[in-house]
């Protein structure tokens, strides 16, 4: 049967005329358009909150896969389990999360306790954190770090995959010589079709910058990493041409202005609502997100961490007036 994401009610009406607990129901309420093609499903079929497990999960699965309308249906389905446990944890069955990424990468504890112990040093120097080091380059941001560092490892790993032994890579020169990198980016680029991809590129670009700033590599050695950049670099600048097929709705005036007005258009509906629910507060939070997008672009991760208290500043006696404070900048 196709698994319809529409007519969220009607389902957990069902689940209510069934006698299923409340705090269940209102919990899954909540929780939106993650869980309403789930709770559809389960309505069709008599299944109530409390008997939901994993054979459940299993049979929407299936139901997923054979309505040729979900584009990623094993994405949906994990989805719907995360949202779950997160919903009825404490009052219903958890249900296993599945794992359908293929993970290549190995834990650090695989490796030689001296190469982890350089590895962490070495992150410590590109982070800039003794104040009295002299640095020939500009520390790196946190985000920066830990992007290095799982580059790192996933080179590692790809190593391990082509044959290396983990206990022979006792230190980070050991991992910038020249044939064992260009050994472990066979396996990115044999991953990708024998094509260049920006994973493989930027993995170079890691260990080349590793040489030169903490191994101290030779002229020639370093010259033969940046040789490896240079092939591995596709030329390409700027948006991806699937960031670019995305942007392509703004080309429409009304879709702008839509875009504009949006968070304007969420608080009035839920202006003057006396009991809001924890639906509508999360719709008020995304309007504000989108708001304070529009208005000063900056990563999710700088938005997800603002407080109101430590960066915005009001500039009201009532408080009605805020800016941002340089800290949020």
């Amino acid at each position: 049967m196709p698994v319809s994401p529409r007519f969220r009610g009607e389902a957990l009406s069902q689940w209510h005329r069934n006698g299923e607990t409340s705090s269940v129901i209102s919990i899954i309420a909540g929780c939106g358009e993650g869980l309403s093609r789930f709770a559809r499903y389960c309505s069709v079929q008599g299944i109530r909150p409390s008997d939901v497990d994993d054979s459940t999960a299993a049979s929407f699965l299936a139901a997923l896969e054979n309505d040729g309308l979900i584009r990623k249906p094993r994405q949906v389905h994990r989805t719907m389990c995360l949202m779950w446990n997160r919903a009825a944890r404490t009052v219903s069955t958890c249900l296993t999360v599945p794992q359908y990424k293929q993970v290549y990468s190995l834990p650090w504890s695989d490796f030689p306790p001296s190469l982890g112990r350089e590895a962490a040093a070495y992150l410590d120097r590109l982070a800039g954190k003794d104040l009295l080091a002299e640095l020939d380059f500009r520390p790196l941001r946190t985000a920066s770090i830990q992007s290095y560092d799982r580059l790192r490892r996933a080179f590692l790993s790809a190593l391990v995959h082509r044959g290396h032994d983990a206990q022979s890579l006792r230190s980070l020169a050991d991992i910038v010589v020249v044939e064992t990198v260009k050994d472990g980016l066979r396996f990115f680029i044999e991953r990708a079709g024998g094509t260049r991809t920006k994973q493989a590129y930027n993995i170079a670009r890691m260990l080349s910058a590793l040489a030169r700033h903490w191994v101290r590599v030779d002229n020639d050695h370093l010259n033969q990493l940046r040789a490896i950049c240079r092939r591995l670099d596709s030329g390409k600048t700027g948006l991806t041409q699937k960031n670019r097929d995305r942007l392509r709705q703004f080309d429409d005036r009304i879709n702008v202005h839509a875009f504009v007005t949006l968070p304007q258009h969420i608080a009035a509906r839920q202006k003057g609502r006396d009991h809001p629910s924890r639906a509508d507060a999360i719709e008020i939070q995304s309007a504000l997100a989108v708001d304070i997008l529009q208005l000063i672009p900056m990563r999710i991760g700088n938005l997800a961490g603002l407080d109101l208290d430590r960066n915005i500043l009001r500039t009201r006696a009532n408080g009605s007036g805020v800016t941002p404070s340089r800290r949020a900048r």
